[in-house]
């Protein structure tokens, strides 16, 4: 699921293409980067996913009372 929502916000970006064939204009991680560091903020939600589900295991670690 997370490759398909990958592929929709790489298509939005080059809108010419119906399919993506590896042949971006620009590389994918300079895209991803941070407003502040050049890139478009755009979020890898592989690992934001990833972040996310850590921070629910630090928040039961460090307070167990926690819902």
């Amino acid at each position: 699921m997370l490759h398909d929502i990958d592929k929709i916000k790489r298509r939005f970006l080059w809108p010419g293409d119906t399919e993506l064939t590896g042949e971006c204009k620009v590389a994918w991680m300079s895209v991803a980067k941070p407003i502040d560091f050049g890139g478009l903020g755009l979020i890898e939600l592989e690992k934001f996913s990833r972040a996310l589900r850590l921070r629910w295991v630090w928040f039961q670690w460090t307070n167990p009372e926690r819902p």
